[in-house]
């Protein structure tokens, strides 16, 4: 069941190398942000400038998950600027403290059809709210959160978890 579902992903993704953009553009607004934002926005903060951590949420992929610590190693996709500042020409990868409570998090579940076509429009759907997201976060999940403080060592709000997964 694993192997079909990470086999299935795989697939998807190497057939569809905008996922990543397309997914950005149907991300819903975390919770805890004003109601005039925009999950698009974020593509727009392409210079260090003008992100700002405690207003503008990181996309991020998954790469571990250490619950006891309430840590994960965490891969950054956006913004960027931050990216380019943060990590200059080094693996965009860093360990960081997830504190987000279950009201601020939720999970989203992308289903892959068993007869994907490239043409087929896929969508986010929203599975739970409150959710203990160490519980539910797993390897190549992808996290979108708003950060503690301008290294992002700390993401404290505004959490969603966003999963693909291949149907059989």
């Amino acid at each position: 069941m694993v192997l079909a579902i990470i086999g299935g992903g795989w697939l998807y993704l190497s057939r569809n190398p905008n996922f990543i953009e397309d997914l950005r553009s149907r991300i819903n607004r975390p919770q805890d942000l004003p109601q005039e934002f925009d999950i698009s926005n974020v593509i727009q903060y392409e210079d260090v400038a003008n992100w700002n951590f405690e207003r503008d949420p990181v996309i991020t992929d998954i790469v571990s998950v250490d619950s006891e610590n309430q840590t994960m190693d965490l891969t950054f996709i956006l913004p960027t600027g931050f990216i380019t500042e943060r990590f200059s020409e080094g693996d965009p990868e860093l360990t960081v403290k997830i504190t987000c409570t279950k009201d601020e998090s939720s999970l989203y579940i992308t289903s892959i059809p068993k007869e994907f076509q490239d043409s087929d429009r896929l969508e986010a759907k929203l599975s739970w709210e409150g959710i203990d997201i160490f519980s539910e976060a797993g390897d190549g999940d992808y996290l979108i959160g708003i950060c503690a403080n301008e290294e992002c060592s700390e993401i404290n709000h505004g959490c969603q978890l966003h999963r693909i997964v291949a149907e059989e």
